[in-house]
């Protein structure tokens, strides 16, 4: 980071930016990525006119925006000769040559996995960064005194969403295969159990980046969701009510995506194509369809509105942790799990945030989260048969689909 310090300080002794860029203004209108927008609108000291597009609008100093799209960007990448790699001539014998895991990057051999480009355009167009306007394309350029750019981390290994997969990973490790009913006595979650200590485990990471990313919302009133189960003719000859279409008894639950055996929650999907393609059961049994409508405002865990990742978010690498976690939850069971032990893990994540995570006071009544049969929107609430009705309400007759 010195190199880069000493570069921006040279800029402010000399008392100009490259070409003049402190007298030229730029309005929020010309880059692809709204967060990158969101920057000009934050350092915006009032209206003024564009110096790109003529806009009167609010606009920043162009000088000030560069200031933190350069910062950002040394954060996380820096010029070859600054990230102590090798050099090729020291491992290659001639120009054919070639290194298993390893290839050349201009003079230097480096991992194949390691984020490298040969221009500073390359890597603009990486961090969508491009502007729509080409004398501002050229303006934000003259600012990078480097054209090759290397990630500061090689091997990605100190990304913090790589750090928190990996934890995640091994919490998962832990309670299918170690300590499913004490894990929190592990050292890594001493301090939730203790309430001493700073705690740095996964399930108090995963909290506060939830909180962070703002994906708890409230479910409002008379929101429709669709539940379908398999009954068998007794049941139908008894008739079908609300209680053989809602939650199950909690003696017999089975096991679940968010559930264990024995505790029961309320599965449904937002789409009916999608309820029936969750339905599980014998498939010569009778598929029942019931429509429900909240009655009550819930609070959910919402992980179908992770925002899109972006580099200029404040929280890039934990929102891309997000993405990729939320890939590891709702992918599908493999057929051959027959212990379903690739849900013990989110079995878990489900108690803690039920009962150990608030929003504003408010602890969760559900999640909503993608089905791994189509995609769509699939929600658990934490209501049992017993207390479902406190929450649900049928809206119009049960559907019987015979086999």
């Amino acid at each position: 980071m010195g190199w880069v310090k000493n570069h921006l300080m040279e800029i402010q002794e000399m008392g100009d930016w490259p070409g003049g860029l402190s007298d030229k203004m730029v309005c929020n209108h010309h880059f692809h990525d709204h967060y990158l927008n969101d920057i000009i609108l934050e350092k915006s000291e009032g209206n003024g006119k564009c110096s790109y597009c003529g806009r009167h609008t609010k606009v920043c100093s162009l000088q000030k925006l560069m200031e933190d799209v350069t910062w950002k960007i040394h954060l996380y990448y820096t010029k070859p000769e600054n990230a102590s790699l090798y050099l090729a001539h020291s491992f290659y014998d001639d120009d054919e040559e070639e290194i298993k895991g390893f290839r050349r990057f201009g003079e230097f051999i480096v991992p194949n996995e390691a984020e490298c480009y040969d221009s500073t355009e390359l890597l603009l167009e990486a961090l969508d960064a491009i502007p729509d306007n080409q004398e501002l394309y050229n303006d934000v350029l003259s600012v990078f005194e480097t054209e090759s750019w290397i990630s500061v981390d090689l091997l990605r290994e100190d990304y913090k969403s790589e750090r928190l997969l990996d934890q995640w990973k091994k919490f998962c490790m832990i309670v299918t295969s170690q300590k499913r009913y004490t894990f929190l006595a592990n050292p890594d979650f001493l301090p939730v159990l203790t309430n001493k200590g700073e705690k740095r485990d996964i399930l108090t990471g995963l909290s506060s980046i939830i909180t962070g990313q703002k994906i708890c919302r409230i479910l409002p009133t008379g929101t429709k969701v669709y539940r379908a189960r398999r009954v068998r003719q007794d049941e139908l000859d008894k008739g079908i009510d609300f209680n053989n279409i809602t939650s199950p008894p909690n003696e017999k639950a089975t096991p679940n995506r968010m559930s264990p055996a024995g505790i029961s929650m309320f599965y449904a999907s937002y789409l009916k194509k999608t309820a029936e393609m969750e339905c599980v059961g014998d498939k010569s049994l009778t598929m029942i369809v019931g429509t429900f409508k909240t009655i009550k405002p819930l609070m959910v865990l919402d992980l179908t509105r992770i925002p899109e990742n972006s580099f200029w978010m404040t929280g890039w690498q934990e929102n891309m942790f997000l993405h990729q976690f939320n890939k590891e939850i709702t992918k599908p069971v493999s057929e051959d799990d027959d212990n379903l032990l690739l849900y013990i893990p989110t079995q878990v994540l489900t108690e803690y945030l039920r009962y150990m995570y608030a929003i504003n006071g408010q602890h969760l009544d559900g999640i909503v989260y993608g089905s791994s049969k189509d995609r769509n929107k699939n929600l658990v609430l934490f209501y049992n048969q017993e207390r479902s009705s406190d929450v649900l309400a049928l809206d119009g007759k049960i559907e019987i689909k015979k086999a």
